[in-house]
């Protein structure tokens, strides 16, 4: 992981902030999904994670 940002810091602009995160259980419960969401929509943890994007909300008082 510190190889990719230490790539990924040498070409972004100085003022963007890069973040890498995961997808949490409680990702999925703060946007209210449910089990029978999961029987429904078969998936392996990649092919859900590649569908949804979930991030917390950041304090921009930084």
């Amino acid at each position: 992981m510190e190889e990719v940002r230490s790539i990924v810091e040498q070409i972004k602009p100085a003022h963007l902030r890069f973040v890498i995160s995961g997808l949490t259980w409680a990702d999925v419960e703060s946007v209210e999904l449910i089990w029978q969401w999961f029987e429904d929509n078969p998936a392996t943890w990649a092919e859900f994670e590649s569908k949804f994007c979930i991030h917390k909300k950041q304090n921009t008082e930084e």
